[in-house]
Order: C-alpha cells, then structure tokens, then sequence
C-alpha cells in the first residue's frame, strides 16, 4: 500500500510530471476549486482512509485534513511508522491558494502563489530546502498572457539563473493545445494537449524514448458534471501506467479513489470521511 500513497500525494500536490500548463495553470485551478468546495460545505476536517486490495485498512498510516477558516489555511498531515509529514495550504478572500508549505523530516518546500487584480496566475516561486545536507534550491516560473487573457509564455528560472522558455500554441477552439519547451533557442521537448466536444481535457501526450512514439502522459474521463471520474496515468519514458477512478458526493466532494494497475487489478483504495 506504500506505493498507492505516495501516488495519492504525487497527485495532491498538484502535479507530479512537467506538463507546466497542467501543472501550474490547470492543477492550480483544482487546488483553489477545492478549496471554493471545502468553504462553501462548511467543511471542518477530512479522514482519509488507505485501504488495500483486499479490503482491510492500511495498518499504521493515517492521512487528516483540518480546513481553518479563521486562518485560511487547509492541514494536511500524514503518519506512518517512519515519519510525519505536513502540508499546510494557504488560500486568500478569493479561494486562491497563495502559499504551501509542505514538510517531512529534514526537507522542507514553500511555493508561493501571485495574482493578477483580476485572479490570473502570474507567478509560482519555491524554494526547497535540504537541512540534513545544507542544500537549498530556488525555481521561479513567471507567466505572460496575450491580449484575450490565455498563457502566451512562461519563463522558469532556477537559483535565479534562466533555465528554460515555454512558448503555447492554440487549436481552432482557443485551448492550449501544444506546449514548446526551449533552452538557449533549442527545442527540448513538446506537449500535446487534446480536448473533447465540451472543451474538457482528455489527453497529455508527448513523446515516449521506451516506447519510441507519442503516448500519453494522462489520458481523462468525465461525469456529466464535468467532475473527473477517470485519469490514466503513465509514467515518463515507461510502458506502465496506472488507473484511478473517482467517485463523488451529491456536494461534489470527493469520497473514493480506486488504483487499477495495467491489467485492471485493484491496487488499492483511499476514502474520505468529512466533519461539517
């Protein structure tokens, strides 16, 4: 069950692969829905159950959430036999999620969110930090829009040093649907991104070096509410992937995921437990 959780927390935090307009742009926009959600149920706190494919409860692991208003700010807070780790979600008036800071044993990362007056991302700035061997690393992604409102361009930098360009281009429709990565003018890499008749994102695709052919990275399905009831994803440059399906509240909250492996097995299960 080790693995479905460190699977669960690649995808809370917003985004584990660098597709940087799924990462910054659309992940950050489910953060701060989620947040919208939790304020708008009352929401006090969450108990969020691992449970294995057989069906008993994950031994030794616990995972709470506590949402503080006063303080806008949302816990997260994990256990098992080895450590404790902390994540603590900051959200202003609007929703938006203005800072994290998420901690475990001696490495520490804070990334910082800024807006427009009008609530666009225009900034991500982290600083991570490794105390037991004195290391500390910076990365900076600042975000440029054209004249209609939609990413044109962001620049990352790395211990304030420029690092790499990515430049978007757009379908028939006005979505983001290619993501050019370049360093020093060359292009490195290029993401495709494909969208259904209602304008949703089914497909995160780039090309596999294993596989040597395009594939995807994420592929999506969606409920009638435009809730996210399905993702597969692969891991770079791998053949393998993983399926998780979602299911949801009559308040749109989030109950269950299932991991499936490739060939369709249970991995595992997480619950949530909600406290109005």
């Amino acid at each position: 069950m080790k693995n479905i959780l460190l699977l669960f927390f690649i995808a809370f935090s917003i985004g584990a692969q660098s597709q940087y307009y799924y990462k910054d742009i659309v992940g950050t926009r489910e953060a701060n829905d989620l947040i919208a959600s939790y304020r708008k149920a009352n929401l006090r706190s969450v108990e969020i159950i691992s449970i294995e494919a057989n069906g008993s409860p994950s031994k030794d692991f616990r995972i709470v959430q506590q949402f503080d208003l006063s303080q806008k700010v949302l816990r997260t807070q994990s256990k098992n036999q080895a450590e404790t780790s902390r994540l603590s979600t900051y959200f202003n008036e609007m929703n938006k999620v203005n800072k994290t800071v998420d901690s475990s044993g001696f490495l520490a990362n804070t990334t910082i969110y800024t807006y427009s007056p009008n609530g666009i991302l225009q900034s991500l700035s982290s600083i991570a930090v490794d105390t037991s061997r004195g290391l500390k690393e910076s990365e900076e992604h600042v975000w440029q829009y054209n004249a209609e409102g939609k990413p044109e361009k962001m620049l990352r930098s790395i211990n304030n040093a420029p690092a790499m360009e990515i430049t978007f281009e757009y379908d028939k429709d006005g979505n983001v649907a290619e993501e050019i990565w370049k360093k020093k003018g060359i292009e490195m890499d290029r993401i495709f991104y494909y969208y259904d008749d209602q304008n949703q994102l089914t497909d995160i695709v780039r090309f596999n070096k294993k596989a040597g052919r395009l594939l995807p990275d994420f592929m999506f399905e969606y409920s009638d509410n435009g809730q996210v009831i399905q993702k597969i994803s692969v891991p770079v440059n791998s053949v393998d992937y993983q399926i998780w399906r979602y299911q949801y509240n009559n308040q749109g909250l989030k109950i269950r995921e299932v991991l499936f492996d490739r060939d369709k097995q249970i991995v595992g299960k997480i619950e949530y437990r909600y406290q109005f």
